[in-house]
């Protein structure tokens, strides 16, 4: 399942094993400065080199509607190295209307979130009043269905014996560049569990 949180300090430990990091911004909000502080988190509070990422963010050049993205590893000395991908959302926002371009949103996780990996999603955007709960939804409805039967796969949500069921949950957690209030994570959690239960119910059998 999705999870959101406050703020930075409220992530996971991730002692076992590095996430993906997936940072969104904006031309006019690049997520540099995001991005630097989640890395540095990761890496136990050490500072990391972000050149190279800095260059990678001062490339994007995305189009009227279609978002642009690189995806490049950096260092975290002894920690390993962690899979980063920088995007930018387009500059048109005709479609919804909104500044958090929900639709190229849901394109940048469904491209580049796997459903096998833990994963950071972290959002630099402009008026954080209208746009973090319509990114944050965005996020969710993102997010492979739960229900999978394939042969050659894990299964999940899958009835087997006519009661139980087993579901891989997402591991996904979504965060922002400034503080969420208490109220609006408890709702954006809500929401992504009714999301994704739909989701669910629609794709089953």
């Amino acid at each position: 399942m999705v999870k959101y949180v406050a703020d930075l300090h409220a992530l996971p430990a991730y002692a076992a094993a590095l996430p993906k990091v997936v940072v969104i911004g904006t031309k006019e909000t690049p997520a540099t400065a995001l991005a630097q502080q989640i890395l540095t988190r990761l890496n136990n509070g050490t500072a990391v080199d972000t050149a190279l990422l800095e260059h990678a963010v001062a490339q994007l050049s995305a189009g009227l509607d279609s978002p642009a993205s690189t995806h490049l590893y950096v260092s975290l000395g002894a920690r390993g190295v962690a899979s980063v991908v920088v995007a930018q959302l387009p500059t048109f926002i005709s479609r919804y209307n909104t500044l958090s371009r929900p639709h190229s949103i849901s394109a940048l996780v469904r491209s580049n979130v796997p459903d096998n990996k833990d994963v950071i999603v972290a959002f630099t955007l402009p008026e954080h009043a209208t746009t973090t709960v319509s990114a944050g939804v965005a996020v969710a409805k993102g997010i492979s269905t739960a229900y999978s039967h394939k042969s050659g796969g894990t299964q999940s949500g899958v009835i087997t014996d006519g009661v139980s069921t087993s579901v891989a949950l997402d591991q996904v957690v979504v965060v922002f560049d400034h503080t969420v209030d208490a109220s609006t994570v408890s709702f954006l959690n809500a929401t992504a569990t009714g999301i994704h239960l739909t989701q669910r119910l629609v794709d089953s059998p």
